[in-house]
């Protein structure tokens, strides 16, 4: 079975993939090619980081929970809302990013 772990993971390859292209073969096949790779690794352990901790950091709070319980809620909901803003940030300073380079060149 697929885990959470590996379709994060899966998605930071691709996003990191489309991203090198997209970059890169403006300047290039040479620089296309080396930036998608780079891309894609990058992307996959990004995308590898945040599936590891959207799978190990709730089952901790819910142990937390278990002795404090509205501790544990509020300390739930703010690890939801700031593994979304970090992703967020993620993608939007990958796309800042690659739109400085795109017009720097």
């Amino acid at each position: 079975m697929i885990g959470i772990t590996a379709i994060f993971a899966f998605l930071g390859i691709m996003c990191g993939l489309i991203a090198g292209l997209w970059w890169g073969f403006s300047q290039s096949w040479l620089m296309g090619f080396m930036t998608s790779v780079g891309g894609a690794v990058a992307g996959g352990i990004v995308g590898c980081i945040a599936g590891f901790i959207y799978d190990d950091i709730p089952h901790r709070i819910d142990m937390f929970s278990k002795k404090h319980r509205v501790l544990g809620g509020i300390s739930f909901g703010l690890f939801c809302l700031l593994w979304l803003v970090l992703i967020a940030a993620f993608a939007y300073a990958g796309f800042m990013f690659i739109r400085h380079k795109r017009h720097h060149v």
